[in-house]
């Protein structure tokens, strides 16, 4: 059976050029509606159209299919995100420290892959963060450890998520909005919430579970 990587391979290129579907629409002479359908996964681009995706993003049609990992040298560190398929198993990126203005999944980002059940992660773009700190002891998240991360710019009140603030480091808290505030909660009682405008904050992704490692 193929192993279809468009929906979440197209989706990735177009995050690391840093387009909107709208954008690469207008780019492409599509609908925004035809992107949104393809990295969905509800319709799939006829052969004309994967090639011309291909060509505007540099790549083999079948990397965008999943057929390979290979991928154009201009664009190693969509190479090095590759999802590959080993025994039901698939790989994702640990990422060290995240910093503004420097792609999620950059090389300098990542350092190190982890293997997990591809069913775990088959909604979408996932990654672990490798903790530093202690802020979220009391949430079992402790130095070392490493969360798995569903990337996404929105979580729910309550919810532990990876934001960045005010253009530095991002870092690990749980979120509550309030009147166009957005409050960082630690899991410390050493540590006080933070408080910022909501246009401070960006959201880089969800919490999902916590692996803590002993060595």
């Amino acid at each position: 059976m193929e192993n279809y990587l468009l929906p979440q391979r197209l989706a990735f290129l177009r995050k690391e050029k840093g387009l909107s579907q709208y954008e690469l629409a207008k780019a492409l002479g599509f609908s925004r509606g035809q992107i949104a359908n393809y990295e969905q996964g509800s319709r799939r681009p006829d052969p004309a159209t994967l090639q011309r995706l291909a060509d505007y993003f540099n790549v083999s049609v079948d990397y965008l299919l999943g057929r390979n990992n290979v991928i154009a040298d201009a664009l190693n560190v969509a190479e090095l995100k590759a999802v590959y398929s080993v025994n039901q198993m698939v790989k994702i990126p640990v990422l060290g420290v995240i910093r503004a203005g420097i792609p999620i999944f950059a090389q300098q980002n990542i350092i190190g892959w982890e293997d997990i059940p591809a069913d775990e992660v088959k909604d979408g773009e996932y990654f672990y963060l490798q903790v530093t700190g202690d802020s979220m002891i009391d949430a079992h998240i402790f130095p070392g450890s490493r969360v798995l991360i569903q990337r996404q710019e929105y979580v729910a009140n309550g919810q532990i998520a990876v934001v960045l603030v005010g253009g530095t480091e991002a870092t690990l808290k749980r979120v509550k909005w309030a009147d166009g505030k957005v409050i960082l909660y630690v899991a410390n009682k050493d540590y006080e919430p933070q408080i910022y405008d909501a246009a401070e904050v960006k959201i880089l992704g969800r919490a999902v579970k916590a692996v803590t490692t002993l060595d």
